[in-house]
C-alpha cells in the first residue's frame, strides 16, 4: 500500500519490487519468509513489514496459516486454499493510523496467481459491520464465482466499486493495481487501465486490515496465491 501522488502508468519498465513513483509505501509485505527479519511462517509468526512502518502481518491457526511457497512471483508467495465462506486462512495487519488514506491519493498493489475463486477478498480494511468507510479488492466478487476482479472504495461521500472486464483464473501471475489519483478511482491489470470511476469524500476507519479474508477473518476466505503485497 503506497499513499502519495502516482505517475501510472509506470509498466512498461514494471518490476515486481519497483514502488509507485513519487509514492512512499506504507505497508510493503515480500512474503519471503526472511529469517534475517524475524520472519516464521507459523501460528504466531510475523510477516515483515518492509516499508519501515510496522505494519507487520500476524499469523494464527484460527482461522488458518497460509501456505508458504517458494515459486512465487518474486522469490516466495503465500498459497491461499479456503473456499470463500467458512473455510481459510488470513494475514491479519492491526489497526494503524498509517493506514487510512483519508482523501489523499493512494494505492494498493499486489501480484495474484489466479484460481477459480468464490467471493474472496484480496485485501481490505473495514466492512459493514466494523467501520462506515473502506477499501478492499476481491477476486470473484458479488457471492459468486465469476473470477472478476474488483476493487471497492467505500468513502465518506461515496460507495464506488471497478470490476475488471474479464475473469482471471487461468493459474498464471498477474499484476493488479487498484488506486485513487484526485477524484479517480482506477482499476490497473496487467499494466492495463481496465475501469475508472468517479470518487469523492474520504476513508478513515479503526478496522484491521487483512490479506485474503474478510478484516473479521471469518468469511470471504481467498483461494489463489499472492506475493509482493504493497
Amino acid at each position: 500500500m503506497a499513499f502519495g501522488p502516482s505517475k501510472l502508468p509506470l509498466f512498461e519498465t514494471l518490476e515486481p519490487r519497483l514502488l509507485l513513483d513519487a509514492a512512499e509505501p506504507i505497508l510493503l509485505h515480500h512474503f519471503d519468509n526472511d529469517a534475517d527479519q524475524g520472519e516464521v511462517y507459523i501460528d504466531g509468526g510475523v510477516v515483515h513489514d518492509f516499508s519501515g512502518n510496522g505494519n507487520d502481518g500476524h499469523l494464527s491457526s484460527t482461522p488458518g496459516v497460509p501456505e508458504y511457497v517458494e515459486n512465487g512471483k518474486l522469490g516466495g508467495a503465500f498459497n491461499f486454499t479456503g473456499n470463500g465462506i467458512n473455510f481459510g486462512q488470513s494475514i491479519l495487519v492491526n489497526h494503524d493510523s498509517s493506514l487510512n488514506p483519508g482523501s489523499g491519493d493512494f494505492a494498493l498493489v499486489v501480484w495474484i496467481r489466479t484460481r477459480n475463486d468464490f467471493n474472496a477478498d484480496i485485501l481490505r480494511k473495514g466492512s459493514a459491520g466494523t467501520a462506515n468507510t473502506w477499501y478492499k479488492l476481491e477476486h470473484s466478487p458479488g457471492g459468486g464465482s465469476n473470477n472478476r476482479i474488483s476493487l471497492n472504495f467505500n468513502t465518506s461521500t461515496a460507495n464506488v466499486t471497478i470490476t475488471s472486464q474479464q475473469s482471471y483464473s487461468d493459474d498464471e501471475w498477474h499484476l493488479v493495481v487498484a488506486q485513487r489519483r484526485g477524484d479517480q478511482a482506477e482499476l490497473w491489470i496487467d499494466g492495463v487501465l481496465d475501469g475508472t470511476a468517479s470518487i469523492s469524500g474520504s476513508i478513515s476507519n479503526t478496522a484491521n486490515l487483512t490479506i485474503g479474508s474478510k478484516d473479521t477473518q471469518d468469511d470471504d476466505f481467498l483461494n489463489s496465491m499472492l506475493d509482493e503485497l504493497q
